[in-house]
């Protein structure tokens, strides 16, 4: 079960030297996350108002949602909090090429 994150010291932990990696229309960066948080994978999302209006950026976000936690049941992410920087490329683009650009840079850092 993924997480969602909410908290400002949480988003502080993906500045940099956090472990970023930009595939296709998003970048993923991952942050660790400490014994007493838990386990499991945490995750929030960033999407620009560059990447067009209100009814677009909720629209990604609800198939990012969705592609991310059909990733986990597939094959469950490592523990850590995860943030999803979505770019204006994205728009427009269907689920299965967001789904391989997700799991792609997953893989590339080790994610899953």
């Amino acid at each position: 079960m993924l997480d969602r994150i909410h908290r400002r010291s949480v988003f502080r932990r993906f500045a940099p030297p956090a472990r970023r990696v930009r595939q296709g229309s998003v970048t993923l960066v991952v942050a660790a996350r400490r014994v007493e948080e838990g386990e499991g994978a945490g995750i929030a999302m960033a999407v620009g108002r560059r990447v067009g209006p209100a009814v677009v950026r909720n629209r990604l976000r609800r198939q990012i949602r969705a592609v991310l936690f059909e990733l986990d049941r597939r094959r469950p992410l490592r523990t850590g909090w995860y943030l999803v920087i979505v770019h204006p490329s994205a728009r427009g683009r269907s689920s299965t090429e967001l789904s391989r650009d997700l799991s792609t840079a997953l893989e590339r850092l080790g994610a899953t």
